[in-house]
C-alpha cells in the first residue's frame, strides 16, 4: 500500500516539474512590410505614370509571399482603388527590377486612381501562402489638379558669334487653361541628342533686367542673357531645347531650335620676360615670366597657356612645354609649377617663375608662347627671349 502511494506521489512531482519548464519560443511566421516608397503629392493633370514600391520580408523567404495589395481610401475610409504590386522582374510592366528580391512595385496613372482632388490614404496589405498577414502600413497622399505647363513661343538666335555681347533669349509659358502661370522654364543645350551641360539652365522671370534681361517679374515671359562666354569649350552646331515644368515637376513638350556656336581662338596680348639673368655661383637665380591673354569666349575657354624654350645652342629645353598658371599663388621653390609666382587669380595674366643655376648654358634662350582653348584652337605664336649671363 505504501509503495503504491509513493509511486503516485513521485509521478505527480515529476509532472509538476515538467510543467514548470519554460516553453520554446514560437517560430516567426508572419511577413513584414519593411518600407514603402511613393510620392506624397500626385498631379491629376499629369500624363506620367507614378511609381509605388514596397519592400517586404518573410521568415520563410520571398517565395512564401502570396500577394502585396495596394488599397486607396478616401477621407470617408471608402476604398476607391485596389491593385497589386509585383516582384516579377517587370514581366507585366510593373517596372520591378529583380524578380524574387522582396521588392514589389507597380506604376499608376493618377487619373486611374481617382478623378477628384483631395487627401487619400494608401494602404499596403501583405499575405503569405499560409494566410499569415503583415501589419498594414498606411501613407497619406494628396491628389491635386495642377496646371500642365507648356512652351508656346521662343525667340533665340541661330548663331552666337565669337566675341558676341549679351543677347536676350526668351520663351513664353502657358498653362492648359490658357492663363499664364508661375511655372519653371528651362533651356538645355544638346548635341547628338545628348545634353552638353552639367544641368539645364533655369530661365529667369524675376524682373532683374540688369542681371537676367527679364523685364517684368511673374509674367509669362522667361529670359536668359547669353553672350560669347556661353560657347566656352564648345564649337559647331547644337540644339537649344526649351521646356516648362509645373509645380510637381511634370514637364511640357519641348521646343527645339538649332544654334551655331562660334569659337575663335584667343590671343597672347603681351609677354614680360627680363632682358637678362645672371647665373649664381651657387643655388638658383629666378625670373618671373608672364603672358597677358584674351579669349573671345572668356577665361573659362582657356585650356592652357604655355611656352617652349630653345637653348642657346638651338636645342629644345628638356622641360618643354612650360605651362603657366593664373591662380594667384606666390612662388614656392618646393612646388614651382603650381605656386609659380602669379600675382592675381583669374585676371588673364598667366605666370611662371624660371630658375637658373651655374649649369645653364650662357647665351640667349628663346621662348615661344602659345594659347590653346577648350575647343582645340591654338593661337599664333609670340616669341620673346632672355639672355643668361
Amino acid at each position: 500500500m505504501y509503495k503504491i502511494i509513493f509511486t503516485i506521489l513521485t509521478l505527480t512531482l515529476f509532472a509538476q516539474s515538467c510543467s514548470d519548464e519554460p516553453t520554446a519560443p514560437q517560430e516567426e511566421v508572419n511577413p513584414e512590410i519593411i518600407s514603402v516608397r511613393l510620392d506624397q503629392q500626385w498631379d491629376l493633370s499629369s500624363g506620367e505614370i507614378t511609381l509605388v514600391e514596397a519592400k517586404v520580408s518573410d521568415p520563410q523567404g520571398p517565395a512564401d509571399l502570396k500577394n502585396v495589395v495596394l488599397k486607396v481610401k478616401n477621407t470617408s475610409a471608402e476604398t476607391v482603388f485596389t491593385d497589386s504590386l509585383y516582384d516579377d522582374g517587370g514581366l507585366n510592366g510593373s517596372t520591378d527590377l529583380i524578380a524574387g528580391d522582396g521588392v514589389f512595385r507597380n506604376v499608376f496613372l493618377p487619373i486611374d486612381i481617382t478623378l477628384k482632388e483631395g487627401e487619400y490614404t494608401f494602404v499596403f496589405e501583405v499575405m503569405d501562402k499560409a494566410g499569415h498577414a503583415a501589419e498594414n502600413i498606411e501613407q497619406p497622399v494628396t491628389f491635386l489638379a495642377l496646371a500642365q505647363a507648356s512652351v508656346t513661343k521662343i525667340d533665340a538666335p541661330s548663331l552666337l558669334p565669337s566675341g558676341s555681347g549679351p543677347i536676350i533669349i526668351t520663351a513664353t509659358a502657358a498653362i492648359k487653361d490658357n492663363a499664364f502661370g508661375a511655372v519653371k522654364m528651362f533651356m538645355d543645350l544638346r548635341q547628338n541628342d545628348q545634353s552638353v551641360l552639367s544641368k539645364p539652365i533655369r530661365m529667369a522671370n524675376d524682373g532683374n533686367t540688369a542681371s537676367s534681361g527679364d523685364l517684368l517679374a511673374g509674367d509669362s515671359l522667361y529670359t536668359y542673357k547669353m553672350d560669347s562666354t556661353f560657347a566656352a569649350g564648345k564649337q559647331g552646331t547644337y540644339t537649344l531645347r526649351f521646356y516648362a515644368q509645373n509645380n510637381v515637376g511634370a514637364k511640357s513638350d519641348a521646343i527645339d531650335q538649332e544654334i551655331v556656336l562660334e569659337n575663335k581662338v584667343g590671343k597672347i596680348l603681351l609677354t614680360t620676360v627680363p632682358e637678362s639673368i645672371t647665373r649664381p655661383a651657387e643655388g638658383f637665380a629666378q625670373a618671373l615670366i608672364t603672358a597677358k591673354i584674351n579669349d573671345p569666349q572668356g577665361l573659362a575657354d582657356i585650356d592652357s597657356v604655355y611656352f617652349n624654350s630653345s637653348k642657346p645652342d638651338g636645342n629644345p629645353a628638356s622641360g618643354n612645354p612650360f605651362v603657366m598658371v593664373d591662380n594667384g599663388l606666390a612662388f614656392n621653390i618646393a612646388n614651382p609649377f603650381v605656386e609659380a609666382g602669379d600675382a592675381v587669380e583669374g585676371d588673364g595674366t598667366f605666370s611662371l617663375t624660371i630658375l637658373v643655376d651655374n649649369t645653364n648654358l650662357p647665351g640667349v634662350y628663346t621662348f615661344t608662347f602659345y594659347l590653346r582653348d577648350k575647343a582645340g584652337n591654338l593661337s599664333s605664336a609670340l616669341i620673346d627671349s632672355i639672355e643668361v649671363k
